[in-house]
């Protein structure tokens, strides 16, 4: 933009304030209480609208706030009940290895046709 277009510009602009200053100089002061009431009603609807839409984006969030707790509930209650059948899986397999253990002979012991609980308890009494 050139300097010539710059004021060009710049003297439209002051010519447009000028005609709004004398056409607000002509406003009798019924006409501006009615801009200003005009204006007033404006904002009133704009922060009535603004003000819903806070409400729906409050609702939204919380929404989602619940949503998102609900599925950590739910992912580590699946987590716990995963560890549980684990530790019972886990258990389940001690129990079989004892059982095993337990009627199979004592390696040890010359009597071979005793299992080892038999004689842990015949050693105990």
């Amino acid at each position: 933009m050139t300097i010539s277009d710059q004021i060009d510009a710049l003297q439209k602009r002051a010519a447009d304030l000028k005609s709004s200053f004398e056409q607000s100089q002509q406003e009798t002061n019924e006409q501006v209480k009615a801009h200003l009431s005009h204006a007033k009603a404006d904002i009133a609807a704009r922060q009535s609208a603004v003000k819903d839409k806070a409400e729906q984006a409050t609702d939204h969030t919380k929404s989602q706030w619940k949503s998102m707790k609900a599925d950590a509930a739910a992912k580590v209650q699946a987590m716990h009940d995963r560890v549980d059948r684990k530790r019972d899986e886990h258990d389940a397999k001690s129990v079989a290895r004892r059982k095993a253990l337990a009627t199979r002979p004592c390696s040890r012991c010359t009597a071979a046709s005793q299992p080892a609980t038999q004689l842990l308890i015949s050693a105990a009494g």
